[in-house]
Order: structure tokens, then C-alpha cells, then sequence
């Protein structure tokens, strides 16, 4: 998993967009600033059909706007019916799942489509322009030079102006952007904290109030020519906003006491209102005055353009609070569509004469492929790693293990109430590479200090770079003591077994650290040597047998820079090749022949491809590749089927994906997106247990230092609804079932063969309440009739696969509700 500095190229997916630095995949969801502010629609134009999971800055005078959905078949039919209706619209709309639109051609665009590239084109001001393929970004930027553009930055991301604002420095401001000014307030980001400093200084000098430290956790800074009439004087230290004098804005601190004394400020200066209450750390909303329509008291985690008469959109943080306000906003006359798949919806007061008369959506009809048998399944699963050492050994070890790996149909949790367990069955265990205080090399070398958090600091067995033989004392065995106690906790669960490497030990790299570098050319043996030894181990002494090992993590993606705050190394792929060469060797000389090895878990589908070309992929016995781009889930569909055919009959797993959506419907997008066109024989999420947050369907406590000795730690503390939401598939579809395709993408079908004769359909409804008929009388299915028996979770948490049955003849008609997870047992069926 990617720890630091994603400059995020999907931030031109908004028409003013911002850029996001996470920290760490557990502090993902709090690190997302997401600080957009949408232009409102303003579209006369009727639509013929209800825009489903797409949202956009929809306007119909001049000027360009973006459109984005969830669902690649809704975009491509809004797309084709925006451009019937005269409009321009360009960008692929593989890229980043949106496209751009206008009436009129901005004078500045090239002529065709600028290929992966896409912006909030405008003919005057400043602009950024994304390009999904870096390689599009010096020749796109060349162009728009060429028609007398001012353009900066190098990244995926750059910005144009015409003309150049008179504050921006006349040199080029190398790797800051923002949405430059010089009316109202705006943020500076820089991806090198340096120049982040001088830039800040720069504006300063001319006369601009800035404000916000310039230190590496924060990114960025905000100024304004004068400062907003409600600021705080002086630096309102570790905050800042999409400050303004009216509407609703949010409030951001790194420091929760510099947030409430804020508050408290424009409280009793401006009798400004605010609300949230830190329900989503260091962050709250405020506005000056409350819109008539907001739901009376506390709205929690939303803040939006609000507005009372015209379209606006609602962003909430906590996915949970998106339905609650939207049912409330409903209930005061307004009309609101787009479900919560997109972490946000759109309303209109009152509705807009374009949007369909209804939002039920076309009911469609599911029927089963036979001829399409994509292979034996091998399960649903989970990586331990950090939360392996964060809940092993701990008193809640049992409880959480049952939760994780048990298929319980009820297990007690401490206030007693009763739920389902996931019934994952793989783990994937995470070989460390880090030393404890006091180790040292035999030449007297020390391991250098990281950022890394107690869990993440993962203990590895070869201790001191000495004697090569694992029974020696250079190698300590006992080490790693609560990953492994989840390790036997899952066996006697059933579940089986890959081991992986993040980093090599600390003293097998350049700068003796496992948390980022390079692995030293003079330890390519000993890593392999190292990691077989591990999995040899394993399986003589432990118990615990190894189905498959895998020695790299997201290796080409470049950004595991020293003292990163997780293990990780930067592992070329001429050097892959050298490594799964030894490790063959190495294998080999412990007679071990049952153990797959898998490569190279790239972070996205698209390096994937990339490195599968290569002299790696010969060495290569199942390919591993994890669902992101960068920290955002991978979303194109078009490159999961091509890596699906240049792997060929190799088998493949998709190794990791996580997420910081609470409520799970980004995830259940990228499992349906992921199993229909990627076509993997298992799915394994990144931390099931995180300490906070979405990305762990299940939060424990251990997340600061004074948990890792306390009674309390690894204590259960919460149960995301994404929890509910993957056990819609873990549960039910389970390994030795077959998977079949279907016609629907949005659904994953499975086979348990002739032995239980168990037809399993697993469907993600999105944005409309639909009727969805499933049809088991084609394809040559046996026996369809009888009883289903179906299973729902939806993303507001009202239902959590609540169960139900009905009895079928063939058909079975399922009413799905918006933005819901459906889970269909046909019983005595066969194939």
C-alpha cells in the first residue's frame, strides 16, 4: 500500500479540485481534504433518462463542464446524449470515469481529443490540467504554450493562466499549483515542501495574507489579497478552508484544540454557525447564516455550495450522515439524486425541468452465462501485517479472529449484540524487515530511525546480516510474536496462506532501513535467501503451510523515500528478475516445490502491465496486482481486460485493495469491476482492522504508542457497515465455488457445484430503486425452482445483511433499493 506523497492526478475530477497528501492508508480517509466547491447546475436542457450515478458542474451557457459517473455504461449514455444535443465533449472516458463538455470550444483547445488530459478549460484565469498518462503532459503542455499560454508544474497536474496572474512569480513555480486568484481566497499546494516555503514567502512579499505552517504535514497554505473579514487576526496556526463570508465552508485543523478555538471565535464574533463537533477529527463546517433548508440541528459530517435556489451538491465525510441529510433535505421540498456510491448527491429546489419525472431507473433482467466459466475460486481475504501485530496476542485476539476468518452465523460482541462473521479465507502474512533497540550488524551497523508507528514497524527473523543458517543466532524465530499468533488463530479457522515481503531486512539496503530505499546490490542473494527461509520455517516449525510468496510490494511505483512512515523499497524490475531467479534457487535448495511465487503486486492494473512485459513475467507463476491508482480504487476497465489476456492461463489474484469509504460502495465497485473484467481467483482486502476509519471495515484500538502495552489494546471499537458489505460476497461465495460470467457487469455470479447445488448471485445497486429480474430459465440450469433465499445490506446501514426468503419458478423479480448490496441463494440448482 502506497504511504506518501500522492499528488492525486484525479484532482482535476472536480471543476475545482484540490489536491490530497495522505499519510498513511489508516489515516487515508482523514488526510482526504477534500475542500471542493462545485459550480451549481444550472442545465434547461430535459434529459431523456435519469442520470443515475452521474454528477456534474452541468451548464448550458459558455464555458465548459465535467461529468462524472460511477457506472462506465451510465457515462457513456450520458455522453452520447450530451453530444446529440450539440454539445463538444472529449477526454476518453476510461480515464478517471468522467468526461468534459461545451457548447463552445475553448479557443485554446487543440484541435481533436487532447487524449488522457482534461481540466477546468477556460478561455481567461487560471486552470489546471490533469493527464492520466504522464507521457501526455510535456507534449499537451507544449501545445497549450504554443497558443500563448503561461503553463507551469511538471506533474500529472499542471496549471495555465491567460493571462499570467500578476502575483505568480515569474519563474516557474516548479511543483505548486493551486487555484490561483486574485479576488477571494485560495490554497497553494506543493509537492516539495521547500518550495512550498519560498512560494509562501514570495506572496507575502507582495503584500497578501497567508496563512497555515508550510511544515510537511500540512502541504499547503492559503492566502487572500485581504484577509477574509471573519478570520481570526493572525495565524489561526494549524487551520485552513475554502473560507468565505457566505454559504457554508469548512474548517480544518491538524490541532482539534486550534479547531475549537476557532470556532469558538467565529462563534462569538460573527454568530457565525458551525457544527459536526469533531465527529470526523480535525475537521468541522460552519456557515453565515444557516440555509433555510439545512436540517435543523447538528448535520454532521456535510457541507455543500449550499443554496436555496438553484442546484447544489452535498459531500458528507462519513457516509452514514450522506443518507440521513439527504433524507431530510427530500422532506423540505427538495430533489435529490445520484446515490452515495459517489460520496455525495445533487439537489434541487425546486427540481429541475431536464431531470426525469421519476428516479426509479430501468428495471433490467440478470441472466447466467454457462459458457462462460472463469475458473475454480480461491476465496475472499485479508493481508495481517499491521493489524496482525496491532490485535495478536491481545484479549480481544479471539473475538476479532472469529469476526475475521470464522463463518459464524453469530458472533457476541462486547455490548452484546450478535453478527455474522466474514468468513475470509485467505491471510496473507507480511514478513517484516524491521530490527527492535539494540540490534545491530555483525560489523556493528544500526538500523536507522523512521517515522513508523509501533504496529507498522514489523519484526523480521534475521537479526544481525551474520551466519546465513536460519538456526543459527543470528536468526531470532520468535520474534514477530502477534502476526503470528493471527497467523495460528487463522489457521484454526481454515484459512490458507500467501507471505509476502514489503521490504527486505533493514540491513540488506542502502540506507539500513526497511521504510523506503533500495535494496543493496550485495544483498540480492540473502533477500531471497531470507524470504525462503521464512516460508520454510513456516511450514517445518510453526505449522502452517505456505500455498504461494511473493517478495515485493507496488516495487516500481517510486515513492518509498527513506524514513516513509511504513515498510517499503524501491525494486526495479531488471532487479525483480534477478530476485525471483534466487528465490527460485533458494526454494529449490529446501526442497520446497508446492509453493507458488507470485509477482509483483503492483500498485495499479495499468504498472501492471508494464512490468508483466518485462523478462519478470517469465519468472512469474500467478500474478499479484492491488486495485488502486495511487490511493484512488483503479477504475479502468478497458486495461483490467487487457492485463486479463496478457496474463494468459496464469492464474491471478487481486492481492490488495483498501479504501476509506465507510459504508463500503466503493469497495463492492471495485469487487464486481475487479472479478468482471480482471477475472481473479481470489480478492484480498489491505487491513481489516484498522484503528480508525473507513479503511477498516473493523476498528480496534491500537493506534498509539500507549496502546501496544495497554489491557485495552486491539479492543473492539466499531463495526463499519463496509463490513456488511463485504461479507455480501465473502460469506457466500466461497472457495471451490466456480464463477461464471452474467449480462449484468454490476453482478457476480457462482457456482458451488453439484454437491450443495448452490446458484449464487451477488448485485450492486446503485443510484435508483429498481426491479431486478433474475432469469434461470436459460443457459441449461437444472432444477430452476424452488427457494432463494436473499440477503441485503444498504449504504445507510438500515439494513445489514437482513435475510429474507421467497420461493422461485424460474424468475425471481428482486425490488432493490439505491445504492444497496444484494446477495441471492438459489438452492437446488445445478449446472
Amino acid at each position: 500500500m502506497k504511504a506518501l506523497e500522492l499528488v492525486v492526478a484525479a484532482a482535476a475530477a472536480s471543476a475545482v479540485s484540490f489536491a490530497v497528501v495522505a499519510a498513511s492508508p489508516a489515516a487515508a480517509a482523514a488526510a482526504a481534504v477534500d475542500e471542493r466547491r462545485h459550480e451549481p447546475i444550472r442545465l434547461s436542457r430535459r434529459a431523456t433518462q435519469d442520470p443515475k450515478s452521474c454528477f456534474s458542474s452541468w451548464q448550458d451557457g459558455a464555458g465548459t463542464f465535467n461529468v462524472m459517473c460511477s457506472k462506465g455504461s451510465d457515462l457513456s449514455a450520458v455522453k452520447s446524449e450530451l453530444t446529440s444535443a450539440g454539445f463538444n465533449c472529449w477526454t476518453d472516458s476510461k480515464y478517471f470515469g468522467q468526461f468534459w463538455c461545451s457548447k463552445n470550444v475553448p479557443s485554446w483547445l487543440p484541435t481533436g481529443d487532447p487524449l488522457s488530459c482534461f481540466s477546468t478549460w477556460t478561455d481567461g484565469g487560471s486552470f489546471n490540467v490533469g493527464c492520466s498518462n504522464p507521457a501526455d503532459v510535456a507534449p499537451f503542455q507544449a501545445t497549450l504554450k504554443g497558443k500563448g499560454l503561461n503553463c507551469w508544474g511538471t506533474s500529472p497536474l499542471f496549471y495555465c493562466n491567460t493571462p499570467q496572474p500578476p502575483y505568480i512569480p515569474s519563474i516557474d513555480p516548479k511543483g505548486c499549483f493551486s487555484d490561483w486568484n486574485s479576488t477571494d481566497t485560495y490554497n497553494v499546494r506543493c509537492t516539495n515542501v521547500n518550495d512550498l516555503a519560498s512560494i509562501k514567502t514570495f506572496l507575502v512579499g507582495t503584500g497578501q495574507n497567508c496563512w497555515n505552517s508550510t511544515s510537511s504535514a500540512d502541504v499547503q497554505f492559503w492566502c487572500n489579497l485581504s484577509a477574509p473579514n471573519w478570520l481570526p487576526q493572525g495565524n489561526p496556526l494549524s487551520c485552513f478552508s475554502d473560507w468565505h463570508d457566505s454559504g457554508s465552508y469548512s474548517l480544518r485543523c491538524t490541532s482539534s484544540g486550534d479547531l475549537q478555538t476557532l470556532r469558538n471565535t467565529l462563534g462569538a464574533r460573527y454568530a457565525t454557525n458551525c457544527w459536526n463537533d469533531n465527529l470526523v477529527p480535525g475537521v468541522a463546517y460552519c456557515s453565515q447564516p444557516q440555509p433555510l433548508w439545512l436540517p435543523s440541528g447538528d448535520s454532521r459530517s456535510c457541507v455543500s455550495d449550499w443554496h436555496d435556489t438553484v442546484t447544489y451538491n452535498v459531500v458528507c465525510e462519513v457516509a452514514g450522515d450522506l443518507a440521513l441529510v439527504r433524507d431530510a433535505i427530500n422532506t423540505n421540498a427538495g430533489h435529490c439524486w445520484t446515490g452515495s456510491d459517489a460520496s455525495q448527491f445533487w439537489c434541487y429546489l425546486p427540481r429541475p425541468n431536464w431531470l426525469p419525472d421519476t428516479a426509479s431507473g430501468g428495471n433490467y433482467v440478470v441472466t447466467l452465462s454457462t459458457s462462460d466459466n472463469r475458473g475454480v475460486w480461491d476465496g475472499f481475504g485479508t493481508s495481517v501485517a499491521w493489524w496482525g501485530r496491532g490485535v495478536g496476542g491481545s484479549a480481544s485476539e479471539t473475538l476479532i479472529a472469529d469476526l475475521v476468518f470464522s463463518t459464524a452465523d453469530s458472533v457476541t460482541l462486547p455490548n452484546g449484540a450478535s453478527i455474522p462473521a466474514l468468513g475470509l479465507q485467505i491471510a496473507r502474512y507480511n514478513i517484516g524487515g524491521s530490527g527492535v533497540a539494540g540490534d545491530k550488524t555483525t560489523s556493528g551497523k544500526t538500523e536507522a530511525s523512521s517515522a513508523m508507528p509501533w504496529y507498522k514497524r514489523v519484526e523480521g527473523f534475521w537479526i544481525d546480516g551474520g551466519n546465513a543458517d536460519p538456526s543459527s543466532s543470528s536468526w531470532n524465530w520468535d520474534r514477530d510474536a502477534n502476526q503470528r499468533s493471527i497467523l495460528r488463530a487463522a489457521y484454526a479457522r481454515g484459512a490458507t496462506f500467501e507471505f509476502f515481503s514489503n521490504a527486505p531486512m533493514w540491513w540488506m539496503t542502502n540506507e539500513l532501513t526497511s521504510a523506503g530505499g533500495a535494496l543493496a546490490s550485495s544483498q540480492y542473494s540473502n533477500f531471497a535467501k531470507y524470504v525462503a527461509a521464512t516460508v520454510s520455517h513456516s511450514q517445518r516449525y510453526w505449522g502452517i503451510p505456505v500455498r504461494s510468496v511473493e517478495m515485493f510490494n507496488e516495487p516500481t511505483a517510486g515513492w518509498w523515500n527513506i524514513g516513509t512512515g511504513q515498510e517499503g523499497c524501491n525494486i526495479k524490475t531488471d532487479v525483480q528478475y534477478t530476485l525471483l531467479g534466487n528465490l527460485q534457487t533458494e526454494l529449490a535448495a529446501l526442497s520446497i516445490t508446492n509453493v507458488t511465487i507470485a509477482a509483483s503486486d503492483e500498485n495499479s492494473v495499468s504498472a501492471a502491465i508494464t512490468t508483466l512485459a518485462t523478462s519478470v513475467g517469465s519468472r512469474t507463476g500467478r500474478l499479484n496486482v492491488h486495485g488502486y491508482s495511487g490511493l484512488d480504487p483503479f477504475r479502468d476497465n478497458s486495461a483490467r481486460t487487457k492485463l486479463r489476456s496478457a496474463a494468459g492461463s496464469r492464474p491471478l489474484w487481486m492481492s490488495e485493495f483498501g479504501n476509506g469509504d465507510n459504508d463500503g460502495m466503493v469497495t463492492v465497485q471495485s469487487i464486481t469491476e475487479d472479478i468482471n473484467f480482471l477475472k481473479p481467483s481470489a480478492w484480498v482486502y489491505w487491513q481489516i482492522v484498522e484503528p480508525v476509519g473507513g479503511w477498516g471495515p473493523l476498528n480496534a484500538q491500537y493506534g498509539s504508542d500507549s496502546d501496544q502495552n495497554s489491557p485495552d489494546r486491539a479492543k473492539l471499537v466499531a463495526v463499519n457497515t463496509k463490513y456488511y458489505m463485504i461479507a455480501q460476497f465473502s460469506r457466500f461465495i466461497r472457495a471451490g465455488y466456480t464463477i461464471y460470467g452474467s449480462s449484468d457487469a454490476n453482478t457476480v455470479a457462482a457456482y458451488s457445484g453439484s454437491g450443495s447445488s448452490k446458484l449464487v448471485f451477488v448485485t450492486v445497486n446503485y443510484g435508483n430503486g429498481q426491479t431486478i429480474t433474475y432469469d434461470l430459465t436459460t443457459g441449461g440450469i437444472k432444477g430452476s425452482a424452488g427457494t432463494v433465499t436473499v440477503y441485503a445490506t444498504n449504504s445507510g446501514g438500515k439494513k445489514l445483511l437482513k435475510k429474507s426468503t421467497a420461493t422461485f419458478n424460474g424468475k425471481y423479480a428482486l425490488k432493490a433499493e439505491a445504492n444497496s448490496v444484494y446477495t441471492l441463494v438459489f438452492d437446488g440448482v445445478s449446472i
